[in-house]
């Protein structure tokens, strides 16, 4: 039997694809692909955190913080107007570095 979704899963999911779209829109011309790879959020939903991917990867000395802050304000408005809440959660950002991680395994595994 499989498992039904819950609420905060549902909620990260719905945060994580309006973020996606508003990202691609936004800052897709001057960095290439970005997408939300996940969003977690703290079981009352007040804040969270959303993995934000880069195509091609951004430099090390690349601050998401600082090419998230002019947005953060658009973002809650997006996020209230596409997913019904009574609170929008605080949303700090991070680069998803799974896809880093498995890249180097398969090279590992590869020279086995």
């Amino acid at each position: 039997m499989v498992k039904p979704y819950s609420r905060l899963e549902q909620i990260s999911e719905a945060i994580a694809h309006e973020l996606s779209k508003y990202l691609q829109k936004e800052l897709g011309e001057k960095y290439g692909i970005v997408s939300c790879a996940r969003v977690e959020l703290e079981s009352d939903t007040k804040r969270g955190i959303a993995y934000l991917s880069f195509f091609p990867p951004l430099s090390p000395e690349k601050n998401i913080s600082d090419i998230i802050r002019p947005y953060r304000r658009e973002i809650t408005s997006i996020i209230r107007k596409q997913v019904p809440l009574k609170w929008i959660p605080t949303i700090d950002y991070t680069i998803d570095s799974s896809e880093q991680k498995a890249d180097r395994m398969y090279k590992i595994i590869d020279k086995l």
